[in-house]
This record gives structure tokens, C-alpha cells and sequence, in this order.
């Protein structure tokens, strides 16, 4: 995770930017917030039925040592210049899009290829032997970890170029299309 007061620099460093920029932290599965009637705070609760606890994020420190993620929402515009505008202080923290005016932010130690090969060492599987379909930037890693790695027709043109394959689009059916084709079959027990 990332430090709770390296979470909380960051916290800082985004109020103090001249965007309009909702700052969400999760801790596991808690999800934490500064302000619950935030419109977007409460579009993204309408989304997902999920409830955000709310707190003053500055007493972070008395109740978790790490952030495991923070969530940053607004404008696409407005977080494209929060990762521009970063500072050298914050380099240990990956930050990609899981979608438009979603801004994820983990530890860099932490990402989905480094998951994938975790789970694989776990079953005793080849990472070689493992197929990742992703459709943002945030699937990069995966897609990159795997033995073929699929981006939807839908991903940004960056995701394509790293991918081993490009499927039609979510809204075509695009991962059936590529799964049904591809000769997969049952890891052995």
C-alpha cells in the first residue's frame, strides 16, 4: 500500500490544484471519503452500490498504516494535467486511468501484472500460460505479465500497441469473439 502520510501529501497536493478533483481512499474494501454528498462521490456510489464511509482524511493515521488505493474522480481534462503536474515526491505511486474521470493510484510496487504473476506462482502455473483481456491503461501490466495479452477494440491506442491481440470492441461481443476462437483449455488439478 502506500504510506497514510504519503497518502495524504498526495491528498493535500490535489486541493491545492485549481480542478474540481474528488480524492477517495480504500482501505481493502473500505472505501473512504471527505465528503459523501460530493455529486461525483454519489454518481460513482448510484454505479457501483457501494457506500463510502466519510471522514476527515487528515485522521487517516489513527485507524490504518496504508492506503492501499486511492481514487481520484473528475474531469478526464482535469486528471490528464493531475498526473502531468505531479511531483518527483509522488514517483513511487503508479497513476493510470481505469476509465475516463477515473484516476487509480497504487503503489508502484503494486499492480495487475504483479497479481497475476503472485496467483500464478500460488497454482504453480507458467504466467506463459495465462490469457489477460483488459480495456485501460490500468490493464497494462496484466496484459504485459500474461502469455497473451488482449485489449478490447474499445482501449486507448497505447493499450493495443502493447497487447499481443486487439478483440472487437466490449459493445461487439469483442471478448467472446476472440475466446471462442482461441484453443483454451482447463488447467489440471
Amino acid at each position: 500500500g502506500i504510506p497514510v502520510e504519503e497518502a495524504l501529501e498526495f491528498y493535500r497536493f490535489v486541493q491545492n490544484l485549481p480542478y474540481d478533483i474528488s480524492v477517495n481512499f480504500f482501505v481493502y474494501d473500505v472505501w473512504i471519503t471527505d465528503n459523501k454528498a460530493d455529486p461525483m462521490v454519489v454518481r460513482e456510489s448510484d454505479i457501483t452500490g457501494l457506500g463510502p464511509v466519510e471522514c476527515n482524511l487528515e485522521s487517516m493515521g489513527s485507524f490504518a498504516e496504508s492506503i492501499h488505493k486511492i481514487i481520484c474522480i473528475g474531469s478526464h481534462e482535469a486528471l490528464e494535467e493531475l498526473v502531468r503536474r505531479k511531483e518527483e515526491k509522488f514517483d513511487g505511486m503508479e497513476m493510470l486511468f481505469s476509465k475516463a474521470g477515473y484516476l487509480e493510484i497504487t503503489s508502484r510496487k503494486a499492480n495487475k501484472g504483479r497479481a497475476v504473476r503472485t496467483v500464478c506462482d500460488y497454482y504453480g502455473i507458467s504466467p506463459e500460460n495465462t490469457v489477460a483481456v483488459g480495456d485501460e491503461m490500468i490493464d497494462s501490466s496484466m496484459l504485459e505479465a500474461c502469455g497473451l495479452g488482449i485489449a478490447m477494440g474499445n482501449s486507448p491506442e497505447k493499450l493495443k500497441l502493447l497487447a499481443d491481440m486487439v478483440a472487437p470492441s466490449t459493445d461487439d461481443d469483442g471478448l467472446y469473439e476472440v475466446l471462442k476462437d482461441l484453443p483454451l483449455r482447463r488447467a489440471s488439478k
